[in-house]
């Protein structure tokens, strides 16, 4: 199985105090619960706007993070397909560098 990589469009907590990732897998696999990410970057935007192969990581992190639940359109999903945007609810280390417009990377399975 490839990586799965996840743009981070927003970060949100909810009232019962849950931090929730929205973002969309952008490529790689379908992402499923259990998935685990292993990286956080970003990219330049200019890398981004003209379609760079293989551009510089930014502010790259390790990080231990677990897909615990996923919701599409407020229902929980077994799986998200390139492309659909979800909300992750996740668990592990490095919640906290997790911020609006990086990447999480999963690990190649």
């Amino acid at each position: 199985m490839n990586s799965v990589e996840f743009y981070v469009r927003n970060v949100l907590s909810t009232p019962e105090g849950e931090t929730l990732v929205v973002g969309v897998p952008n490529n790689g696999e379908a992402l499923v619960p259990g998935a685990g990410f292993e990286t956080r970057y970003e990219i330049s935007r200019d890398d981004v706007m003209n379609g760079t192969p293989n551009p510089v990581l930014l502010n790259s992190v390790a990080v231990e993070l677990v897909v615990e639940k996923i919701d599409v359109m407020r229902k929980e999903v077994k799986q998200v397909p390139r492309g659909m945007t979800a909300a992750l609810s996740l668990s592990g280390t490095g919640l906290e560098h997790v911020k609006t417009g990086c990447f999480l990377r999963t690990k190649e399975q």
